[in-house]
C-alpha cells in the first residue's frame, strides 16, 4: 500500500554543500523520506509502509494524507497559559536555526527551565519524532553535525537539540 504524505511544515534550509534545499528530510527506522514540493506547493512524499505511514499520521500537527489540492498551512502550537519561564512565539517566523528562510513557529529561549509540552512542541514544529531517539539523533546529525547520548531520555535529547539551534543563532 502506498499513499501519499503531506508535510504541513515547509523548511527551506542548506544542505551539508551550502545548498538551498526546500522540504523535510525525515528518518523512520533507517528510512529516508523526502517531503518536496510539488507543482502545487505541498510538501509530499510517497510512504509505502503501513507503519511508517500510522507514524506520520501519528502527528497530525505536521503530517496529514495528501488529497491533491492546495498545501496545508501547519496548526499553530499550543500556548501554555502559565508563566513556564521560556517563550513561545506563536508568530511564524522568517528564519530558520541555519539562518535560512525558513517556518518556525515555536522558540524556547531557555531549554533547561522548558516543559516537557514546550519540549514536544518544539520537536513536533520540526516534524521530529518526539519520541523516537533514533530520529532525534538523526536529527542532531543531520541539521548541526552533532552527535547525542542515547542513554539520555527523550526529552533532555531534545533539549540539547534546543541548545544547539540556540548557538547556531
Amino acid at each position: 500500500m502506498a499513499l501519499n504524505i503531506e508535510c504541513k511544515i515547509h523548511r527551506r534550509w542548506q544542505d551539508a554543500e551550502g545548498n538551498p534545499v526546500e522540504g523535510s528530510d525525515i528518518d523512520i527506522g533507517g528510512t529516508l523520506y523526502r517531503f518536496r514540493p510539488n507543482d502545487k506547493g505541498a510538501h509530499v512524499c510517497e510512504v509505502t509502509d503501513s507503519k511508517h505511514i500510522q507514524r506520520f499520521l501519528q502527528i497530525p500537527e505536521a503530517y496529514q494524507i495528501y488529497e491533491g489540492g492546495e498545501p496545508t498551512p501547519p496548526s499553530a502550537p499550543e500556548v501554555p497559559e502559565e508563566d513556564t519561564g521560556f517563550e513561545v512565539v506563536t508568530e511564524l517566523v522568517d528564519e530558520g536555526p541555519s539562518g535560512s528562510p525558513g517556518k518556525i513557529p515555536v522558540a524556547i529561549e531557555d531549554p533547561d527551565g522548558a516543559s516537557n509540552k514546550a519540549l514536544e512542541q518544539w520537536a513536533v514544529s520540526r516534524g521530529i519524532a518526539f519520541k523516537n531517539k533514533g530520529h532525534i539523533e538523526d536529527y542532531a546529525k543531520l541539521h548541526f553535525q552533532a552527535g547525542l547520548d542515547r542513554r539520555m531520555n527523550v526529552y533532555n535529547m531534545i533539549r540539547e537539540l534546543v541548545k544547539l539551534e540556540n548557538a547556531k543563532g
